[in-house]
């Protein structure tokens, strides 16, 4: 009887073993070019400064972006806020050295943009039945804190699209 109890008691330890060390694995890491965004991997709040846009006055919004090391080495990213709704993914690929950015919205809007760098992304988005250049500068203030200045080009200017300021609020992805 007491051998049984041993062996319970032993393959109950085991499981508890398996489960914390299961539960406390690191997040997966990015590798080559793309550990640049690794800093990125976790949950965020965002304030969104808006233009004025058609009859919607400009303003403050808050939201929340979410990002997660994807296959294939890329990070995927989804934002939620109040009517609003994306979801994209960031990559690298390393035969042209360039970066990339793709992402849909719920209003319909499609962004497509690449960079030499992977700080200012420039490219196409198509939203309201029009493509419009776009650009997005993204700004790292620390690895808890950045601004991504979303911009479109009209009369041959950059004007405001959207400025998000976004504080790290975990390092897993939501």
């Amino acid at each position: 009887m007491k051998k049984a109890i041993t062996i319970v008691c032993l393959a109950a330890v085991l499981v508890a073993v398996l489960t914390v060390n299961q539960s406390s694995a690191a997040a997966p890491a990015l590798s080559g070019k793309m550990t640049k965004l690794q800093y990125l991997i976790g949950a965020w709040s965002c304030q969104t400064k808006l233009p004025a846009m058609g009859k919607q006055p400009a303003g403050t919004h808050a939201g929340t972006i979410s990002f997660e090391v994807e296959p294939g080495n890329t990070v995927g990213y989804d934002v939620s806020a109040t009517a609003y709704s994306a979801a994209g993914f960031l990559g690298y690929l390393a035969p042209k050295q360039i970066w990339w950015s793709s992402g849909s919205d719920n209003f319909g809007g499609v962004t497509f943009e690449t960079s030499a760098n992977g700080n200012v992304m420039t490219g196409m988005t198509y939203w309201g039945g029009k493509h419009i250049s776009s650009r997005d500068t993204i700004t790292k203030t620390s690895d808890t804190k950045y601004e991504d200045l979303f911009e479109i080009q009209q009369a041959g200017k950059w004007t405001l699209g959207a400025d998000s300021l976004c504080t790290k609020t975990s390092n897993t992805p939501g």
